[in-house]
């Protein structure tokens, strides 16, 4: 309002894989590479946060 014009984006960070068995103490200790929104992207439809976390399971193979 009052002339005032702005735009917002929702970012989502590069993730970080913790594997299925990871408990609350692992997110805690890897928190900080988790929310490091340096590489940050936007992500224009649901199927891309989807396609990045295959895409991670993928490099742990």
């Amino acid at each position: 309002g009052a002339g005032v014009f702005a735009a917002a984006q929702v970012v989502e960070s590069p993730g970080k894989l913790l594997g299925l068995d990871a408990a609350a103490e692992d997110v805690a200790a890897n928190w900080e590479e988790i929310s490091d929104l340096t590489e940050a992207k936007p992500l224009g439809m649901g199927f891309e946060q989807s396609a990045k976390f295959f895409a991670l399971h993928n490099l742990k193979r």
